[in-house]
């Protein structure tokens, strides 16, 4: 139990810090850089653990990260592609056109952003609950 507690300990810093680092992410934008290094720091703990469980747990971790960063350029791109369709006016030649992509690339982003937002971190908790009770002996 003490060699299991030893490899915990890192697995929760790493949960720790994807939460420190999503929040700080949010509230200034360079800190997302570091999604960078918490990416390496887990790929090579991924690649030096032994036990089943704690890869598992790793793996999801890097994979709720990576589905986080996908997920945010994609609504990032969306918002981009809306500056494309944003002239003319709405009564101009082709505007309603226009104004209708511009809608749906803003609607496209914002539901991708929310996604980014939400469905990584749900993830996550399923995750870190099942490394838990795992260690826990529950079934």
């Amino acid at each position: 139990m003490v060699q299991a507690s030893a490899a915990l300990r890192p697995l929760q810093c790493s949960y720790l810090a994807t939460v420190v680092i999503y929040l700080g992410s949010w509230v200034w934008l360079p800190a997302a850089w570091l999604w960078a290094a918490l990416l390496v720091w887990t790929g090579y703990a991924w690649y030096q653990q032994q036990g089943a469980a704690f890869k598992q747990a790793y793996l999801s971790l890097i994979q709720a990260v990576a589905l986080h960063l996908g997920l945010q350029l994609a609504a990032f791109g969306s918002l981009m592609m809306t500056g494309k369709y944003n002239h003319g006016g709405l009564f101009s030649g082709n505007g309603a056109e226009n104004f209708g992509n511009l809608l749906m690339f803003a609607l496209l982003g914002a539901i991708l952003a929310l996604t980014a937002t939400l469905w990584p971190g749900v993830r996550l908790v399923k995750s870190y609950r099942a490394l838990m009770s795992a260690q826990a002996g529950e079934p």
